[in-house]
């Protein structure tokens, strides 16, 4: 295979090592292969259209045409435009390089199974939609819908929600004074802050927490005096819960 110089080109994908990719900014060398990937085996061969980039250990890696296609490599496949790979994404050197560079070159979506961990702030264009919502101690919010766990009175449904953040409880009738709300897993316990958004009297005057758990919250009905007061029939409870 003849050798030849690979032209000082940025790369805007890198090369493939293993089963691994790592990014680089440029290749130009006639031999070898540049730092730190020296042990490695770079080779230059190819026709007046392309060049091709080979770094391998006993393989293949990457060839890459002058169009800045991806022709071959064990970890990329490419289909009808779409780039197959079979290996992790890694960028080196460290916090160096960037996926779009700017407002002109952006992907548009992307889907991820997983996790996606930012290091430093998020900004975000449009909406966030998430089916939970986590700090590094737990989870503080869920798109999923609380339920009416015991207590309260006959047929007392979640009338409204939009998750734990803001719902709606219908506490039925022949209301007990306290009822328990059934929540996902959160670390510790959920802090709900209600209040009874169809009565306000002396009588049913407060609607406040009175115990919690990880998958719970506890809420009752109070008198002005701070006595224990069963809700009226069929009165709506607005909530808000947050996780810690």
């Amino acid at each position: 295979m003849e050798k030849r110089t690979v032209p000082a080109w940025t790369l805007a994908l890198g090369i493939i090592l293993g089963s691994a990719v790592a990014l680089i900014g440029q290749i130009n060398q006639p031999t070898g292969c540049p730092a730190p990937y020296t042990g490695n085996v770079c080779l230059g061969s190819g026709g007046a259209d392309y060049d091709t980039i080979i770094m391998a250990k006993g393989e293949p890696a990457l060839i890459l045409k002058r169009d800045r296609t991806i022709t071959a490599g064990p970890n990329w496949t490419q289909t009808a435009g779409a780039t197959t790979m079979t290996g992790p994404l890694i960028f080196t050197p460290d916090n160096t390089y960037d996926i779009g560079a700017n407002g002109a070159t952006r992907p548009k979506n992307g889907w991820f199974a997983g996790s996606l961990v930012v290091a430093a702030n998020g900004q975000f264009g449009n909406s966030v939609i998430a089916s939970t919502y986590q700090t590094q101690n737990g989870v503080f919010g869920s798109g999923t819908a609380p339920t009416v766990s015991s207590g309260f009175g006959t047929g007392a449904v979640i009338a409204a929600h939009n998750g734990t953040l803001d719902f709606i409880i219908n506490v039925g009738t022949t209301s007990a004074t306290t009822g328990v709300i059934g929540l996902p897993a959160t670390s510790t316990g959920w802090t709900v802050r209600c209040e009874d958004i169809t009565t306000f009297s002396t009588t049913v005057f407060l609607t406040r927490q009175t115990a919690s758990s990880t998958t719970t919250a506890t809420i009752g009905g109070f008198t002005s005096a701070a006595a224990a007061q069963a809700w009226t029939n069929n009165d709506l409870i607005r909530c808000l819960a947050a996780g810690y």
